[in-house]
């Protein structure tokens, strides 16, 4: 039924090509195919079976998950933030310029005033060096 569900998905995704701006993939398909299990499952059987199994597969994600989830990203984040505010001026003003304010090198030669070539590795040195940093911490 999974093997199944997956390949009409694709199926329907590949003939319907809806146009919808999608933020993460990994998130639309999963969605998507939960709702297309449930609608198989649900259509094969009665109402009453359908929510016998979903009580005896007793899938629950606990919230706990969630929270250890959450945590891990704030670490990483602030990790990443202490790198940033270790960087030289000229490195953290180009990381956000590129990263937060997503300029283009063009955009930041003008800005920074410094030539298309020098923002490039500026930007690259400045990756390099917060791959260092972050790895030290």
């Amino acid at each position: 039924m999974l093997e199944d569900a997956i390949q009409d998905l694709f199926i329907e995704l590949w003939q319907s090509k809806a146009n919808t701006p999608i933020q993460s993939v990994k998130a639309y398909f999963l969605k998507a195919l939960k709702y297309k299990l449930f609608r198989q499952f649900k259509n094969s059987r009665s109402i009453e079976q359908v929510s016998q199994a979903v009580e005896t597969i007793g899938f629950t994600i606990s919230h706990d998950h969630f929270i250890v989830q959450r945590e891990d990203e704030m670490g990483t984040l602030r990790k990443i933030s202490s790198a940033i505010n270790r960087l030289p001026a000229r490195q953290k003003e180009i990381v956000y310029l590129r990263i937060y304010q997503e300029l283009t090198y063009d955009e930041i030669s003008e800005v920074m005033n410094i030539n298309y070539q020098v923002a490039r590795n500026l930007f690259h040195q400045s990756l390099k060096s917060l791959r260092s940093l972050f790895l030290n911490q």
